[in-house]
């Protein structure tokens, strides 16, 4: 399974990056609106849970995506 790190919520976290699960953080940063999105702690081994995120922590999870898409080559 895809997956990525970003500390939006001030920890590491790894976020699920299914497409569905990429297709609505993008829905949710460009509306500006808060909601739950599929992550777990950086080293937990259990299942993703669905968190809220705030519109700006939404924001930041999508720019550490970006980051991290834009520097594989």
């Amino acid at each position: 399974m895809e997956a990525f790190f970003s500390n939006a919520l001030g920890a590491p976290h790894e976020y699920r990056a299914w497409f569905s699960d990429k297709v609505g953080l993008v829905i949710l940063a460009k509306a500006g609106r808060p909601g739950d999105l599929h992550c777990r702690k950086q080293g937990d081994s259990g299942p993703y849970q669905n968190v809220y995120h705030d519109a700006s922590q939404i924001k930041q999870v999508l720019l550490d995506y970006d980051t991290i898409e834009l520097g594989k080559t």
